[in-house]
């Protein structure tokens, strides 16, 4: 999952506002997930989640739950309301991957197809 625009956000509202953000999303991807998930930020403004025994379907339909809470309204970083949007790159294993690089690997090219495709949306490798 990778903010969308962040560099832009945080041009315009400062890095301290930008680290608030970080922070917001993150609390949102963790209040979305099970207890058993893992939830990582990997990278500036990407993060992770590994959710466990969840096959494509449902871990679309998470993603889907992350990104339409994420969007739903803006977030605030200081005195600012900042509306934020996100784009998801899904692979599952064994499905798309066995090995965790290659998971990664997938789940990054669909990421890049939601980014190319307008951004803030799912997008499931196939």
């Amino acid at each position: 999952m990778d903010v969308d625009h962040f560099k832009a956000m945080n041009d315009q509202y400062g890095h301290l506002a930008g680290d608030v953000l970080l922070r917001s999303v993150g609390g949102l991807l963790h209040a979305n997930v099970r207890e058993i998930d893992l939830v990582a930020r990997y990278g500036g403004e990407e993060f992770a989640a590994l959710l466990l025994d969840t096959d494509k379907a449902a871990a679309q339909h998470v993603a889907e739950r992350i990104r339409a809470a994420i969007a739903q309204e803006p977030l605030r970083a200081y005195d600012e309301e900042i509306p934020v949007t996100v784009s998801v790159g899904l692979a599952t294993c064994p499905d798309d991957a066995e090995e965790l690089m290659s998971l990664l690997e997938l789940a990054d090219r669909a990421l890049y197809q939601a980014k190319e495709a307008g951004r803030n949306r799912v997008v499931a490798y196939a």
